[in-house]
């Protein structure tokens, strides 16, 4: 893979979580009576009309521009710090992640279909395989970040379970989102540090002097 496609895929990836939740944003706003707090993401791709449409084709596109990363992250993964025992996994969970969006879009609910059952099963890795992959980095941001953002999917998950006090179906919509972020997010943050590790120079260079540029 050319240098320039290497970026625009990396590019692509970090581009995934805005996609994601700037789709929800947009039709969330011209959706009545729906509520970010108690609904989920996926209420929104229900139905036939334009809203819904546009939802679910923006679903696509995060699902091929999550994909397009992982191939972005693996084509640069000798240049990173990160062993490719752990980025290889990585690229396995987003592509698996990706592949659940583009489910999510192409067979909206009620389709039995939607989230592509346990091929989106890898995005539930993603938080866990994300803060092992950025531990290696020497950034103390990047470490904070990685446990901060694996707290977040734990509690967030918990609390969707109904493990905790807060009440998990008047808040389904704000914990699902939570925990999306920890998912989409860890992907955006990913790539976008390896695309600037590549373009520094690889292992000789460190994460942390990204940070500041």
């Amino acid at each position: 893979m050319t240098q320039p496609l290497r970026a625009l895929a990396l590019r692509a990836g970090v581009a995934g979580p805005v996609l994601y939740f700037g789709t929800q944003v947009l039709v969330g706003a011209v959706t009545p009576g729906y509520s970010f707090r108690g609904q989920p993401a996926s209420d929104l791709g229900a139905g036939d009309g334009l809203a819904a449409s546009f939802f679910n084709a923006g679903a696509i596109l995060t699902g091929l521009a999550v994909i397009a990363g992982a191939v972005g992250l693996v084509s640069v993964s000798r240049r990173l710090p990160s062993h490719r025992v752990l980025t290889w996994p990585m690229a396995v969970a987003m592509i698996s992640t990706g592949a659940a969006a583009v489910a999510a879009g192409v067979f909206p609910l009620p389709d039995s279909r939607h989230g592509g059952g346990p091929v989106g099963a890898g995005m539930f890795a993603v938080p866990l395989i994300a803060s092992l992959v950025l531990w290696q980095w020497t950034s103390t941001g990047l470490r904070a970040y990685a446990i901060g953002n694996l707290v977040g999917f734990v509690a967030s998950g918990a609390a969707l379970s109904g493990s905790t006090p807060l009440d998990e179906v008047a808040n389904a919509g704000a914990l699902q989102r939570l925990l999306a972020l920890t998912v989409f997010g860890a992907i955006g943050v990913i790539c976008w540090v390896a695309r600037r590790t590549a373009d520094q120079g690889g292992r000789s260079r460190t994460a942390r002097s990204s940070l500041h540029c």
